[in-house]
């Protein structure tokens, strides 16, 4: 799951190696105790099976504009969230959402910068908002639920 998340996914599964699947001489092994790759294990393995995993459902949310993992700007079905309203109950069901435990703040005013990039402001592109006065009481599994 933190492979398909990481990809947008909303869910995914581990499915079995066929036997014909040749072992990979250097790889990863990923021990995850979350559903992201930021609280993943990770060791190096040798001459071993390749993964297989299959990705569900696209996610309706996502987050850019930071180097860090989980910190960023809120991106849902392809727009911006508008912040008017936006707390941190808000941002926990955003977290798990996207696998992670919980929020530890919720920020406003485009603490991440501006959606656009440079080129999509030069081109007077500017990304709609697509979701206004998100009100998440905290029992919520998506953000669409709120």
């Amino acid at each position: 799951t933190a492979l398909c998340k990481e990809e947008g996914f909303f869910d995914g599964t581990v499915e079995p190696s066929p036997s014909q699947t040749p072992n990979v001489l250097t790889g990863w092994s990923l021990k995850c105790v979350t559903g992201n790759l930021a609280n993943c294990q990770k060791s190096v393995c040798t001459n071993s099976p390749s993964a297989n995993y299959k990705c569900g459902n696209h996610s309706e949310v996502e987050i850019f504009g930071s180097t860090q993992a989980g910190h960023g700007t809120v991106r849902f079905k392809g727009g911006l969230v508008c912040d008017d309203s936006w707390d941190i109950q808000d941002a926990n069901i955003v977290c798990k959402e996207l696998g992670f435990l919980a929020a530890f703040n919720a920020t406003t005013h485009s603490y991440f910068g501006p959606a656009e990039t440079p080129f999509q402001t030069a081109q007077k592109v500017s990304i709609p908002y697509t979701a206004d006065d998100v009100n998440c009481g905290g029992n919520e599994t998506l953000l669409s639920q709120c």
